[in-house]
């Protein structure tokens, strides 16, 4: 993979388009790197990204809960709403648990606890997919 991806700033340009991180994922794999397995080697709280950049750039980790705290000290959700911070502290949540593929699919929508506000956050919902 390194061949592939010279650099870790070249890595995360790819890595930050959704659909490319499955491909690298199945890259990875064709190389005999699960990322399955590496998770039951360095831990199961860290999130795909940071195994990859563990593993293949020498980086430290960080665990999605981590990261999620991280996101909520930069205060980055004070820009919308209530109903909508709400939403987004609940989707950081779901990462933190269970790590990015829960947030990118749009399933999570229904899982709790935010199907208990389901009707209330429509409007903020359709909000946050408009930006």
């Amino acid at each position: 993979m390194l061949t592939r991806v010279a650099s870790l700033d070249t890595f995360l340009k790819s890595w930050n388009s959704a659909n490319k991180k499955q491909v690298i994922i199945d890259l990875l794999e064709e190389h005999g790197i699960v990322l399955e397995n590496l998770a039951e080697e360095v831990g199961k709280d860290y999130g795909d990204f940071d195994l990859i950049c563990h593993i293949a750039f020498d980086q430290p980790p960080l665990t999605r809960k981590e990261r999620a705290i991280n996101v909520r000290k930069r205060n980055y959700f004070t820009k919308y709403g209530e109903q909508a911070r709400a939403i987004l502290n609940a989707l950081l949540d779901k990462y933190a648990d269970k790590g990015l593929g829960t947030i990118e699919n749009t399933k999570v929508l229904k899982l709790k606890p935010l199907v208990k506000s389901e009707h209330r956050w429509k409007s903020s919902m359709e909000f946050l997919v408009a930006r």
